[in-house]
């Protein structure tokens, strides 16, 4: 690999470590069963745990899937809030 192939420049782990942050930040508020809670808080938390191992390219990985999980979860929760809203109006409309 040439020299000039390097990513280091484009930043990407300040871009994983924010989306990492706001996703922690996000879980407080979003639904879903405790076992995909759980797995969605392993994801974010601030390290991983002693006995894992990992090494930096895993932990960014995981945050980084984690934080997509939050996000999905999120749009899961506003458009079963959307549907259900949108369903009650439709009832209410027809009576």
């Amino acid at each position: 690999m040439a020299n000039n192939d390097d990513f280091g420049d484009l930043f990407l782990n300040d871009l994983v470590l924010a989306e990492h942050h706001v996703a922690k930040v996000k879980l407080k508020f979003v639904g879903g069963s405790p076992f995909l809670r759980g797995l969605l808080r392993r994801g974010t938390q601030a390290a991983m745990d002693p006995e894992d191992h990992g090494n930096a390219l895993l932990e960014t990985a995981i945050g980084h899937a984690s934080a997509i999980g939050v996000c999905l979860q999120e749009e899961n929760d506003n458009l079963q809030t959307h549907v259900c809203l949108s369903l009650f109006l439709f009832v209410c409309d027809k009576h």
